[in-house]
């Protein structure tokens, strides 16, 4: 009787590591769910930790909000494959924004960059994660390093790195610098002309220089002005410039037309209704149109619970002696 127990412990016990080791290793093909159905996709490929991976980053996103859902399928894409990084940095950026687990979060970082030491997309999330949360600029910079180190002609890390320098060391030149590195490497991508814009406007008084990064966006997306994603990169392009020509280089008929164009191409932009009610108002002489824009840049405020234009929009109108 003890034998037949003994043998059926030693029996399960090896059943079980089997089990655990076979589970551990990720079936080779990846099946396509061809509705692309998170769901489906798991049921198609139950030992492969990619699917649970999809499927976490899906239970997480804003329409579902399923935190803990996702947390399960990331524990179990790695506990079918323990190395798996893609698994390990998506969990950390949950722990991180979702579960505030700090220190879990940045195991699980950790823990990715020594499965992935050369991933530049993992030191960035890293970095960003320092910085929101462990407030560690000196080691979020050196992860910004380390990810340009690995990925020199990535546009985007370029583009990271400028951000960090400009925001939490003040160090414009050298943001400055990676800016212009980002277009050697992609001069057609209109993002890196934006922030450099907004840099030589705001933080290097480099006017002439910042209007010409404007302009060059402006040329970039023009004839594709009607594209959903282009349309609005493109309003908002001509606010900037618009708010250059205005504060900065006294052009105010050449700002009410960029304002007009920001409108035209998006005619909810409450910020452009405030800048051009500002123009309107107190520089173009024309004061009635200048309230009647206020009025309607604090309507879609309102509207769109933009608390923070609807204060603004409010005080401007008060200033001005007008209820709204």
């Amino acid at each position: 009787m003890k034998f037949l127990a003994a043998f059926l412990l030693i029996t399960t016990v090896a059943l079980t590591y089997a089990i655990d080791k076979a589970i551990s290793q990720p079936d080779p093909k990846f099946i396509e769910s061809s509705s692309g159905d998170p769901e489906i996709t798991v049921k198609l490929n139950p030992r492969h930790p990619e699917a649970y991976v999809r499927r976490g980053d899906w239970k997480v996103s804003v329409s579902r909000g399923d935190v803990r859902g996702a947390l399960d399928d990331y524990n179990q894409a790695i506990k079918l494959n323990p190395n798996y990084t893609r698994a390990y940095r998506s969990r950390g950026d949950l722990k991180a924004a979702k579960l505030n687990d700090t220190q879990g979060g940045l195991a699980d970082y950790d823990l990715a960059i020594k499965l992935a030491p050369k991933d530049e997309f993992i030191y960035r999330s890293r970095a960003k994660f320092k910085v929101e949360k462990l407030q560690d600029i000196q080691g979020a910079l050196a992860d910004y390093n380390q990810a340009v180190k690995f990925a020199p002609d990535n546009t985007d890390v370029y583009l990271s790195r400028a951000k960090f320098k400009a925001d939490k060391l003040n160090d414009f030149q050298g943001a400055l610098t990676d800016y212009n590195q980002a277009i050697k490497l992609s001069p057609k991508y209109e993002y890196s002309y934006i922030d450099r814009g907004k840099l030589k406007a705001d933080k290097l008084n480099d006017f002439q220089g910042a209007l010409a990064d404007f302009d060059r966006v402006i040329s970039l997306l023009e004839h594709e002005r009607n594209d959903t994603g282009n349309k609005y990169t493109l309003s908002n392009t001509y606010h900037h410039r618009g708010k250059l020509k205005a504060d900065k280089l006294k052009d105010f008929q050449g700002a009410l037309s960029d304002f007009n164009q920001a409108i035209t191409l998006d005619y909810e932009f409450t910020d452009a209704y405030q800048s051009r009610g500002q123009l309107k108002y107190t520089k173009l002489n024309n004061r009635l149109g200048g309230i009647e824009d206020v009025r309607k840049a604090a309507d879609l405020a309102e509207k769109n619970q933009e608390s923070k234009y609807l204060i603004d929009t409010q005080k401007l109108l008060k200033s001005w002696g007008v209820t709204k």
